[in-house]
């Protein structure tokens, strides 16, 4: 992110907490289709912390996920085929997650 994105999602997490309560999401869709995500929750008085989101989940005319390779880094065994990713399912603490 650019110094002035990072400023300007600071500068709308305040007004985000304000009216609704909830911490700011930040979106950004990459010049490779690739989307990321973060929230700024408040962690002091106008003081805001950036956090990762693990995966980015695209609902529309299919499911997409983009994944955050430093937070979620590609499972062992799992392997790309022609446009395709395969993905295994896993249950943990009673959440369904996917993993590359």
């Amino acid at each position: 992110m650019s110094h002035d994105d990072v400023e300007t999602e600071k500068a709308m997490a305040a007004q985000a907490k304000a009216v609704t309560g909830l911490p700011l999401v930040g979106l950004t869709l990459g010049t490779d289709g690739a989307w990321s995500a973060r929230f700024w929750e408040k962690i002091g008085p106008k003081s805001y912390l950036r956090t990762w989101c693990q995966t980015v989940r695209i609902v529309g005319r299919g499911l997409g996920v983009t994944f955050n390779d430093e937070l979620c880094p590609p499972c062992e065994g799992a392997f790309w085929l022609p446009s395709k990713l395969v993905l295994s399912v896993r249950f943990g603490k009673g959440h369904l997650s996917l993993n590359r």
